[in-house]
């Protein structure tokens, strides 16, 4: 087994398209190596870094990693290990690769393959053998060397499908699975209603669109940091009609990190950026939906109330109180949500109650258009926005100031508040 050719392929979007798109564990979306070859059963290693996804398509196998990958291995368990190739480049986001694979193997091989049948309830679960993805059930998939293989089902709203079978010479195996749910989802038109582990929440859909973001004239007091004022385009996508509460986050992870207010219907707080990432794994492997913390972006585009805004200085309104738990109206306590009006979306506590992580390490805006931005791709301290219920001044709590820290601190007047990635 050997390369025989590796490039890019500039005109192939597949990796930059809805319905094809699959991001690593930052959020950022991946880069995609096309491997043409006819085989089966091959295992990938790209270091540190990790594989994020494989699909198995008719002559190619799909395979999804993250950005700055430069050398792979393949492995095959009929075949000779290709060790550290260097690919003689390092793989940018987004972007397609083609690899084509030369492949030698007896003639007698094919001869001696089993088969798996699939059947899933309800219809359409995604199904992986060996980790490789090779369709969606019912399926039937041949040419599987004899011995034990693992096979994992996977879909949205249902607890995965894990078991091992055992596939011998010109036989076929069958699986035929109910799948247990483990959350129900309600899609509405302009929101998504999730219920997991007894908890219900929603998710707010924001359309897309381009607004001015930083300090805009109408946001008084701005900070040096919130210019210059430049244009955002952002696609669709969801965020929390209220922070996570202290009841969800206490139903996925098990504990309550909240020091004080700790109540069910308080947001969560106490968590610092790592502590959201768990969270968001846990969930995500809960409910099949790929939730994540907003980037910067998002998080004030949602705040001004996103194509329905009306250019308010708070998230919703522009005298505090109508919207915001500062120190004046909350005397310092952390409140209940969706406790005071919501801003033009429908969306609670964006001015207020307490910060919230974003996505994004923390950089200086640049005078020019962004679509999309996740912000640097390094950095040492992690973005915040809104404010907490302890802080004194109206201005903080506007919907354009930001906050940094670091990552791994955590505070009481810290939560966080879930995206969806359209």
């Amino acid at each position: 087994m050997s390369i025989v050719e590796f490039k890019p392929d500039e005109n192939d979007l597949t990796p930059n398209t809805a319905g094809t798109i699959v991001l690593d564990q930052n959020g950022s979306k991946c880069a995609l190596i096309k491997i043409e070859t006819t085989e089966f059963g091959f295992s990938f290693d790209v270091g540190s870094l990790g594989v994020v996804k494989t699909e198995q398509h008719t002559g190619e196998v799909w395979l999804y990693i993250p950005e700055g990958v430069k050398r792979i291995s393949i492995s095959h368990p009929e075949l000779e290990k290709i060790r550290d190739y260097d690919l003689g480049m390092s793989v940018k986001r987004a972007r397609t690769y083609i690899m084509k694979l030369q492949v030698s193997k007896p003639a007698s091989a094919n001869e001696n393959l089993g088969t798996l049948e699939v059947k899933t309830n309800p219809l359409g679960a995604e199904v992986f053998i060996d980790d490789i993805s090779v369709g969606k059930a019912p399926l039937s998939f041949s040419q599987l060397i004899p011995g034990k293989h693992k096979v994992t089902i996977k879909h949205e709203g249902y607890y995965d499908y894990e078991s091992y079978v055992n596939i011998t010479t010109t036989q076929t195996a069958m699986i035929d699975e109910s799948l247990a749910k483990s959350c129900d989802i309600q899609r509405q038109n302009d929101a998504i209603t999730i219920t997991t582990k007894g908890v219900t929440f929603k998710m707010i859909k924001v359309q897309g669109g381009s607004f001015m973001m930083g300090g805009t004239p109408e946001q008084r007091d701005a900070k040096t940091d919130e210019f210059p004022v430049h244009n955002v385009v952002l696609s669709d996508y969801y965020i929390g009609e209220t922070e996570v509460t202290n009841e969800l986050w206490t139903a996925i992870m098990g504990t309550n990190p909240s020091v004080m207010f700790s109540q069910p219907n308080q947001p969560v707080n106490n968590v610092s950026w790592y502590d959201c990432e768990r969270f968001i794994n846990r969930l995500n492997s809960l409910t099949g939906i790929r939730f994540a913390l907003p980037t910067e972006a998002q998080w004030e585009y949602a705040a001004r109330g996103g194509n329905k805004s009306k250019h308010y200085v708070f998230a919703g309104s522009n005298k505090i109180k109508d919207v915001g738990w500062l120190k004046n109206n909350a005397k310092g306590l952390v409140k209940a949500v969706k406790q005071l009006q919501p801003n033009e979306l429908g969306i609670y506590d964006m001015s207020g109650n307490v910060y919230e992580w974003c996505s994004d390490w923390y950089g200086l805006y640049k005078n020019n258009e962004e679509i999309d931005p996740k912000g640097p791709e390094t950095g040492t301290k992690k973005v915040l926005r809104s404010a907490s219920a302890g802080e004194k001044k109206d201005a903080l709590a506007r919907v354009s100031c930001r906050f940094v820290d670091n990552p791994n601190n955590k505070f009481q007047g810290v939560g966080l508040r879930l995206a969806i990635l359209e």
